[in-house]
């Protein structure tokens, strides 16, 4: 069963209606300039798979692939940064720092924004050595 394609198991799901599979979108609130349908998300894990980024986890050992699922959980919880591997040993993708003087982290409106610093040390944690900003 994994071994099939992104293009297989499209059509294994033929039988889907358009209107009931919603496209990936980023989740902010301005209008997406792009989007992606599954099939796209089948085509990366495809390739993931290709790479040895992603495969069946093994018995106890905590890895999805290339992907450590326990670090994956703690850095993906908006607590921690909500940082995420896109790419392992390559691209991480996290919520940018706020100007926070004094203080490492604040909690507001149910979310938690991080200081630059808090950020520094959480990207040294992952391996980070470069990061280029694609926001405001």
């Amino acid at each position: 069963k994994l071994e099939l394609g992104a293009d297989e198991v499209t059509r294994r799901f033929d039988w889907l209606r358009a209107s009931s599979v919603e496209d990936f979108r980023d989740a902010s609130f301005s209008a997406p300039d792009f989007t992606l349908t599954l099939h796209d998300c089948w085509r990366g894990l495809e390739r993931g798979r290709d790479l040895g980024w992603v495969r069946l986890p093994s018995e106890g050992g905590g890895r999805w692939g290339m992907i450590d699922v326990e670090r994956h959980a703690h850095y993906g919880d908006g607590i921690n940064g909500d940082a995420h591997v896109v790419v392992p040993g390559k691209l991480v993708a996290f919520c940018g720092p706020r100007d926070l003087p004094c203080e490492n982290h604040a909690d507001a409106g149910g979310q938690r924004h991080l200081s630059a610093g808090h950020c520094a040390g959480m990207l040294r944690e992952l391996g980070v050595t470069d990061v280029v900003r694609l926001n405001e």
